[in-house]
């Protein structure tokens, strides 16, 4: 039997509602299905928080302060669950 993967997709997102979206269903198009998807948002404005994230398998949304982009990747890699991590 072949090992399968499975990894961990991390989005780190600000403010970008619209474009997270595109992101979210790009992934959830995937064929290779052994992931879990990160969301960590930097407490946004723009009612990112809004989406229905629960409507989406193997998706997870944060929501907390960071000092940027990578304090925002340390704070989402803490999250990680799999042996794998994309950013």
């Amino acid at each position: 039997m072949k090992n399968l993967i499975s990894f961990s997709i991390i989005t780190v997102t600000y403010n970008a509602n619209s474009e997270l979206l595109r992101t979210i269903h790009s992934i959830q198009e995937q064929s290779y299905k052994l992931f879990n998807h990160i969301i960590k948002d930097g407490c946004s404005t723009d009612q990112t928080n809004k989406i229905n994230f629960t409507k989406y398998k193997n998706t997870r949304f944060y929501s907390r302060e960071d000092k940027g982009v990578y304090d925002a990747m340390n704070q989402a890699f803490e999250l990680a669950q799999n042996e794998y991590i994309i950013f």
